[in-house]
């Protein structure tokens, strides 16, 4: 009220009002910080942000461009100009904008982390874990990275290593129930099924309600023939195979278990259905030409 033209204090009342989660006055509030200041670099991104929460997101996008065009190497516009092209699944041009941050600045982990998933869905593991053997440069804590390391170290066979990132991950964050799960889910892989059922169970004691964890823990009991409870346990695993494919969610269950299972087969015909859907759209991330399929040959 006494400086109507305090571009700060505009800005600072916006925020606040972010934090509080009031959307439409932290948009006026920065709108009213860059008119009495249209230098001001932040308002333009903290805009960007309350934006793209309330998805305006053409708008947002003009936002962080035009902090870019203040200052080219403004690295949290950058970042949040990657984050919109990720989630568009725009992958090639969200990596330029993380590379961008990465030239500008440093002990930032989630542009890292970011291109490792983008690395990782291409098939470029080498580069992904190089990403998050950064991570861990920047925070050598941060189970959530090691997790990750672990599970691209797991999809190249390097199972071991996966392990040991598990286990740090534990150590870091013991209370971390996917860390337990992939642990598991690692020591099954290795033929260590007793240590994976403990990991299951131990993942779904921290966190009960766990589709995959129970699932898993499932198919692992019955490499072992360990009945207890098997009727309760499959009754349990096909609802929650019900109701991942009424919300249109991958199935915890592989379509060669369900096969196995004493499930309906209409249901078990469902899982092949999601799974081939889900392996085309990987699939389509390698730009590759449509598989001229063969001319049939009759059945004499």
């Amino acid at each position: 009220q006494t400086r109507p033209d305090y571009a700060m204090a505009f800005g600072n009342l916006a925020s606040t009002y972010y934090e509080q989660g009031q959307l439409d006055l932290a948009i006026l509030h920065y709108k009213q910080a860059i008119s009495c200041d249209s230098g001001f670099l932040e308002a333009y991104n903290n805009l960007g942000n309350a934006l793209k929460d309330v998805d305006r997101i053409d708008e947002a996008i003009q936002c962080y461009h035009q902090c870019l065009s203040l200052q080219p190497n403004h690295p949290q516009a950058l970042t949040n100009l990657g984050n919109i092209y990720m989630e568009w699944n725009m992958m090639t041009a969200a990596a330029t904008y993380y590379k961008a941050t990465l030239a500008v600045t440093t002990g930032l982990s989630a542009p890292f982390n970011n291109l490792a998933i983008i690395y990782k869905q291409q098939g470029n593991y080498a580069d992904a874990i190089s990403c998050y053997n950064e991570v861990l440069c920047i925070d050598p804590l941060a189970a959530d990275g090691l997790v990750n390391r672990g599970n691209t170290y797991k999809e190249i066979g390097r199972v071991n290593e996966a392990i040991q990132d598990y286990i740090r991950a534990i150590t870091v964050r013991p209370t971390m129930a996917e860390a337990h799960a992939n642990l598991a889910s690692a020591y099954k892989d290795s033929g260590h099924v007793e240590a994976a059922i403990k990991s299951y169970s131990q993942a779904l004691l921290l966190r009960p309600d766990f589709p995959e964890a129970t699932c898993n823990l499932l198919h692992t009991l019955q490499c072992v023939c360990s009945w207890d409870d098997r009727e309760k346990m499959f009754t349990e695993v096909e609802g929650i195979i019900r109701r991942q494919i009424k919300m249109s969610v991958l199935p915890s269950v592989q379509p060669f278990h369900a096969i196995a299972y004493p499930i309906d087969p209409m249901l078990a015909l469902e899982i092949s259905h999601k799974y081939a859907a889900h392996c085309s759209v990987i699939a389509s991330r390698y730009a590759l030409p449509p598989f001229s399929h063969p001319s049939p040959v009759p059945v004499k």
